[in-house]
This record gives C-alpha cells, sequence and structure tokens, in this order.
C-alpha cells in the first residue's frame, strides 16, 4: 500500500514536470525562442514555465466555451448570400481581401446612403481573419442600420505592424473611394477594433493626421519634425522574403520618427502632403461604468477621471493661419518618407489625409492595446511575451513607443481635430489589463479630446467582442447600445 502510494506520487511529481516543460518547448519551438544571451535559461525558467501552462489552459477554456459559436459563425458566412454580404473585395497596396455586409434595409431602399463602420479584428497582431466575424459584422450592420466593412490584414510574420496600418489606412480610403457606389455615405466612417484591432484604429486616425500635426508643429512638447521610417519598396509591394531576413532588411532601413505623431511620417500617393484640417471640436471627457441589470439592460454611472465625479468638459482653441509647409526633399528615387500612403487607381486624384481623417466621426476601442511596453509588461507576466507576436510585429522592443497610441498622445499638447474616441473594457479581462484603457483615456482627456471610457463589470476579453456574434449572449445588449448610443451621436 505504501509502496503503491509512493509509486503514485513519484509519477504525479514526474508529470507535473514533464507536461509543462514539453509545452513550453513546444510553444518556444512553434513561437520562437527568446531573443537573448541565455535563451534556454530564461526560455525554462520555472516560474516562466508554469505561467505559460497557466496561460494555455486559460486558453484552452476560452476555446472550449466559444466551440459552439465557432460552428455558427461558420455555418453563417458559408451559406451568406450576395444580399448579406459581398465577400473577398480586392483593396490597398498589399494585396488584401475585404468583406461588406448590408443590413436587411438596403435591398428595399437602394437610394438611401447608409454610414459605414469598418471593423478591425484582433489576434495579438499575428492571427484572425475576416471570416470569423461575419456573424459580428452581420448583427451589427442590422441593429446599427449600417454598412459594415471587415478587412483582412497582414498579420505577422506575413507583415509587420506598419504593414497593418497601411491596411486599415488603404480599407478606409477603399470606402471613400467606392462605397457610394453600394449605398454608403462615405462622409459617415466609424472605426472599430477589437483587442490589437483597436491599436490599429487608434494609429491609423493619429497617421492620418500627420498633415494637421505637421502644420501644428509649434503645439507639440517636441515640435522638431525628424526623418520618417523607411522602408525597402518590398513593404508597399507587399512581397516580403522569408524569416528574419526580411525583417531585417527592414530594420537596415529603420530612421528616427516623425515627432509629429510619434511614429512615422504619412504622406499620399503622390508624394504630397494634404491640406490639414483648422477645425477643432469641444472636447470632452466622460467615463463610465456600465451596471448591468437582470433584464439585460444596463444603465451609465458617470465617474470623473480626476475628482469631482462629475462630466468633464473642456474647450478647446485655434489659432487662425499656418505657415506654409516646406516642399520635401526627395533623397532617392527607390526611397519613400511613407510608411502609410493612400493609393488610388485611375484619373482622379486622391484623397487628401485630411480628406480621410475628417470623413472618421468616431473610434471605438473594445478592449484595446494602447501602451505596447506596458503590455509587453503584463505579456512577461503570463510567460507570453517571447512566443507572442507583438514584440516581432513591432520590430523589437525599442520601437514600441513609436508603436504606441498612449505616448503618441501624450506628446501633444492639444487637441488635433480628433474623431470621437469611445474606449470600452471589461473588469474580468486578463488578457489586456483594464489600465490599458484608462491610462490611453488619460492621456486624451488631458490634450481635450472628446472620449468616454465604459467599464462593464464581469465581462472578460472576449466576451466583450464576440458575445456580439449572438444576441443571446450575456453581453450583448450592454456592448451593442454602447455602439448603437455611439452611431446616433456621431451621425445624426
Amino acid at each position: 500500500m505504501f509502496r503503491s502510494l509512493v509509486k503514485s506520487l513519484a509519477i504525479l511529481a514526474t508529470l507535473s514536470v514533464a507536461i509543462p516543460y514539453t509545452s513550453a518547448f513546444v510553444c518556444n519551438f512553434i513561437g520562437g525562442w527568446p531573443q537573448t544571451k541565455n535563451r534556454f535559461r530564461r526560455a525554462f525558467n520555472p516560474r516562466k514555465v508554469y505561467s505559460l501552462n497557466y496561460a494555455l489552459l486559460q486558453k484552452l477554456m476560452i476555446a472550449l466555451r466559444y466551440a459552439p459559436l465557432y460552428f455558427q459563425w461558420r455555418r453563417f458566412y458559408k451559406k451568406a448570400g450576395p444580399h448579406i454580404v459581398v465577400k473577398d473585395i480586392p483593396y490597398g497596396r498589399n494585396d488584401k481581401m475585404l468583406d461588406i455586409y448590408f443590413p436587411y434595409s438596403h435591398s428595399s431602399n437602394e437610394k438611401a446612403s447608409y454610414p459605414v463602420v469598418l471593423f478591425v479584428y484582433g489576434g495579438a497582431w499575428g492571427s484572425g481573419d475576416k471570416d470569423m466575424y461575419g456573424l459580428l459584422c452581420h448583427n451589427v450592420s442590422n441593429k446599427l442600420n449600417v454598412i459594415v466593412c471587415c478587412p483582412n490584414l497582414s498579420i505577422y510574420p506575413q507583415g509587420y505592424v506598419d504593414d497593418m496600418i497601411q491596411d486599415v489606412v488603404d480599407s478606409v480610403s477603399w470606402t471613400f473611394d467606392n462605397i457610394r457606389s453600394l449605398g454608403g455615405n462615405r462622409n459617415k466612417i466609424m472605426l472599430v477594433g477589437h483587442s490589437s484591432g483597436a491599436h490599429l484604429c487608434a494609429m491609423t486616425v493619429l497617421e492620418l493626421l500627420h498633415d494637421e500635426l505637421v502644420q501644428t508643429g509649434s503645439s507639440q512638447k517636441e515640435p522638431v519634425l525628424a526623418r520618417s521610417l523607411r522602408f525597402e519598396e518590398q513593404h508597399f509591394t507587399g512581397r516580403h522574403a522569408s524569416g528574419d531576413n526580411s525583417r531585417q532588411e527592414k530594420l537596415d532601413t529603420l530612421e528616427v520618427s516623425s515627432a509629429s505623431s510619434g511614429s512615422f511620417c504619412v504622406v499620399n500617393d503622390t508624394d504630397e502632403k494634404g491640406a490639414a484640417s483648422t477645425d477643432f471640436n469641444n472636447a470632452a471627457s466622460m467615463f463610465e461604468v456600465l451596471n448591468l441589470q437582470n433584464n439585460g439592460e444596463h444603465e451609465a454611472v458617470e465617474v470623473d477621471t480626476t475628482a469631482g465625479g462629475v462630466l468633464l468638459k473642456s474647450d478647446g482653441c485655434l489659432e487662425e493661419g499656418h505657415e506654409e509647409q516646406e516642399e520635401r526633399e526627395e533623397e532617392d528615387d527607390d526611397d519613400n518618407d511613407s510608411v502609410v500612403t493612400v493609393q488610388r487607381k485611375g484619373s482622379d486624384p486622391p484623397p487628401t489625409l485630411t480628406d480621410l481623417c475628417k470623413c472618421i466621426k468616431a473610434v471605438i476601442g473594445l478592449a484595446g492595446v494602447y501602451n505596447i511596453a506596458d503590455h509587453f509588461i503584463h505579456e512577461s507576466g503570463r510567460g507570453l511575451e517571447d512566443i507572442s507576436s507583438m514584440a516581432r510585429a513591432m520590430y523589437g522592443q525599442e520601437h514600441f513607443d513609436r508603436f504606441s497610441p498612449a505616448y503618441i498622445v501624450k506628446n501633444l499638447s492639444r487637441s488635433v481635430s480628433l474623431p470621437k474616441f469611445v474606449l470600452l473594457h471589461g473588469t474580468e479581462d486578463y488578457v489586456v489589463p483594464l489600465t490599458s484603457t484608462t491610462k490611453f483615456g488619460d492621456a486624451l482627456t488631458d490634450i481635450f479630446a472628446d472620449v468616454s471610457v465604459r467599464i462593464i463589470p464581469m465581462c472578460d476579453h472576449y466576451e466583450l467582442c464576440l458575445d456580439l456574434m449572438d444576441s443571446k449572449r450575456k453581453y450583448y445588449d450592454s456592448v451593442m447600445e454602447v455602439l448603437l448610443d455611439t452611431t446616433k451621436r456621431v451621425f445624426n
């Protein structure tokens, strides 16, 4: 009896070590080993190994929980007809596809001009596909009575973060050019992003504001404009070499980022900078906690982000008149100062960056990542920082700040015609901490931007987005109500 007990304990102890370390080996083999001197020692640090296994167990539980929903969205997307969705429309310089979803009223009211929601999915910059979000886009389209555009992205390792931002800009540009022929209003666009998709939406808006930031450079804390990021022509064609060689080639051309936005310069397809907007909206900030009730409804409790518990409002001001922008020197025919550009076919002149930015009336971020350095620390606590695609997609830790919206916004001393921001987060989110949203909300408030932060109690990272796929799910009404309220505010 005693011998059997000892044998059982020995087997259990062996398995408690063998299984976690085997899982850690497989994850690092697939995702990549730490890029440090003692990479194996770091990869097999006991604390890191068991933290990683706990994160894998959480992922497995999520997969089991949403398995029925997986079959629902697969079946829906396969059977959806052209009156519901037009699939696989090519767009952009990276040769990607997008889907367009129509509300039911679209077929009976062809002369209507519907607002447009552009949904950018998450996936840690390294996974995800537009096909997965057909149910979500369909529900949003009908509930909000809008046309929904869902683009595919150049996720890592196919592309890097600048490629993904380029994809979002290209999808906005495609919408601006083509949506009228599909019954949409190109001057009423709202960006909605989840997790890393929320990060890409925020970065897109900040980059489209480049012209205005240049012309109002004196209002920034860092007014001197440095040279922008530069990449080889393969970035613009979407053709990347395989392996680390592609990354090294792009890093070899990496220059100091543009201080105008904190990340990189944006120009249009003709190498011209568009006219900057000179409209400053009255700024407002609101922090709200959504209280769920038994009937599925919620009420908003306003909480002051500083101390007073009242709605904070501040008026933005604008100095009239700007100095004429200096012409940019061309250094080499093969180089392009732009990472994000606007590409347009045909003889019509391309829209300016300001044109595209003005058509974006609001940005809704669902559990977004807004400070890359902070999120890297959070991933480290979960043992995921080395196998996650985030650091690699951002070109390494030395470039985290230039791709962090929260950091970029802090370098602006006042609002620069930003659209309305609505930031949602759940209190039970262990994937992206709640502080990611609250800190970004504070940064936007500091420059008098129009921002609302809404907290949903007991909601986790996945429920905030995936519950929009089924009206019977717990947080469908809470999240959809925020989307509906924002739509009414910005489009009416």
